[in-house]
């Protein structure tokens, strides 16, 4: 797992002072002890879907539902910006939103969160070819 720029800063002043504060080493274990929010998400089954409008408009929705797993420990509901990155990690793999999106509406329920966005580029003829209207562009199950 790679450091953070954070964690490297902290490293070199560390290095610089001959010993450690009673405030520095507690910050310095928690910091090295904090995983990455992406690698450690509940389970769940998460699909993206296309719509391609008649006049080129690129939308998708976005959905993800909580599946009990008896071997982690569930934490509840995930961070916005913890949810925003996934779905931001799910266009850039499958490629259908190449300049970003504009985040429409977000709904979370008890199980489950539906996020819907609109790219901010229009589809192009190679587009339509490959997210057809409606179609999964994104499945994975636990």
């Amino acid at each position: 797992m790679g450091r953070s720029p954070a964690r490297e800063v902290m490293m070199r002043e560390l290095r610089g002072s001959r010993w450690l504060s009673p405030i520095a080493l507690p910050l310095l274990i928690a910091a090295c002890a904090t995983p990455d929010p992406l690698s450690v998400l509940p389970s769940a089954r998460e699909r993206m879907i296309a719509q391609i409008s008649d006049d080129g408009s690129k939308f998708f929705e976005f959905n993800r539902e909580h599946v009990a797993d008896s071997r982690r420990r569930e934490r509840g509901p995930l961070p916005e910006e913890v949810l925003t990155r996934r779905v931001e990690d799910v266009l850039a793999e499958t490629g259908y939103c190449r300049d970003g999106f504009f985040e429409l509406y977000r709904q979370s329920v008890s199980g489950g969160l539906t996020l819907r966005g609109e790219c901010r580029e229009g589809a192009s003829e190679a587009d339509r070819m490959a997210f057809p209207d409606g179609g999964v562009i994104y499945a994975r199950d636990p």
